[in-house]
């Protein structure tokens, strides 16, 4: 079946006015929306969301209502809620053209405090040459998610499992997913009826076809679905899959004098900030680390004074690896470069 409403029809209405109509016809009247009048009489409001959930995670946290008036009229714009009552004045009378504007609440009532959550009506009213005209339109204030947290920002699928937690204040359908952009990456759980409470859920980094997701920008979205309307969180993170690059890496002595005064010198290349160790290894075995610690990428050095627990190291053939570990766990290591300690 199908029917217009005032929205449909309010944007016909507008194609033919745009094309130069002389009139339109509506079929079976008595069985329309009456808002259509409203867009017939000149102003008509529509909303970009039909929920929103101000929780001030950066989606969907504003509803913008757009309208547009056929005639200069004086308009005012506010939200009301179930009862009727006055929650938030989003535009005093004022004068306007014919044309198109646009009023945004932020879900905060006069007294900026948030609105609870529920049904509330964004009203529009113009005054032409004395005769009062409205249109309204419903969005549904949802901020059942909260408290949404990652246990990191920057992850790396060679680290346990990224872990999401949120708590749902009103209980109903809920559904946790990876997202990039529109495109759902993996679900993390099924849509479910869900109770108050807090809950958590991991991610391994890979996709709903168990393939490794590529590198790049993702969000966690819950959202849920409650009696009083869908409620939205997103939280933001970044999957580093490259491993820091560690490249021209050449000691400043190949043949080192170990004395207790000398020291040698490891140069080496790093493509990005990371943590760096340098492990020293006799007969291909480790027998020493250096712990260097947190150095930014490019050219950099590490230092080794000759001791190996306590002790001057002996004479002979050894070799050296470096090791990089970036911020999201990513790790690096040098294949082991030879060098040969003198006494």
């Amino acid at each position: 079946m199908w029917f217009d409403n005032g929205r449909s029809f309010d944007t016909k209405l507008a194609a033919a006015r745009s094309l130069g109509a002389a009139g339109v016809a509506v079929w079976r009247l008595g069985q329309e929306d009456p808002r259509i009048w409203n867009s017939l009489r000149g102003v008509s409001v529509g909303v970009s969301l039909d929920s929103f959930s101000p929780n001030a995670d950066g989606y969907n946290d504003v509803v913008s209502a757009s309208y547009r008036i056929e005639n200069p009229a004086t308009v005012r714009a506010y939200v009301i809620n179930a009862e009727g009552k006055l929650v938030r004045t989003l535009l005093p009378p004022t004068a306007q053209s014919a044309g198109v504007g646009t009023v945004k609440w932020d879900g905060l009532t006069n007294a900026s405090a948030v609105a609870p959550d529920g049904r509330y009506t964004i009203r529009v009213a113009s005054t032409i040459v004395n005769s009062p005209v409205t249109d309204e339109a419903y969005v549904n204030l949802d901020t059942s998610v909260t408290g949404m947290t990652l246990s990191t920002r920057l992850y790396s699928p060679n680290e346990p499992p990224l872990s999401a937690s949120f708590t749902l204040t009103s209980p109903g359908r809920t559904v946790v997913q990876v997202v990039q952009g529109a495109r759902v990456v993996k679900t993390l759980s099924p849509s479910g009826y869900h109770g108050v409470g807090e809950y958590s859920y991991t991610w391994n980094g890979r996709t709903t076809d168990s393939l490794l997701a590529s590198e790049g920008g993702y969000a966690v979205r819950v959202i849920a679905t409650t009696a009083v309307g869908r409620s939205y969180t997103y939280a933001d993170l970044f999957l580093d899959r490259r491993p820091p690059i560690v490249s021209n890496a050449r000691p400043s002595n190949p043949r080192y004098f170990v004395n207790g005064a000398t020291t040698q010198v490891w140069t080496y290349n790093l493509a990005e900030n990371s943590t760096v160790e340098v492990s020293l290894l006799r007969f291909g075995r480790p027998v020493h680390t250096v712990p260097v610690g947190p150095q930014k990428a490019g050219v950099n050095q590490a230092g080794w004074t000759g001791y190996i627990g306590g002790a001057l190291a002996g004479p002979g053939a050894y070799s050296y690896r470096v090791t990089a570990t970036d911020a999201a766990g990513n790790k690096f290591t040098t294949s082991a470069f030879p060098f040969t300690i003198t006494q």
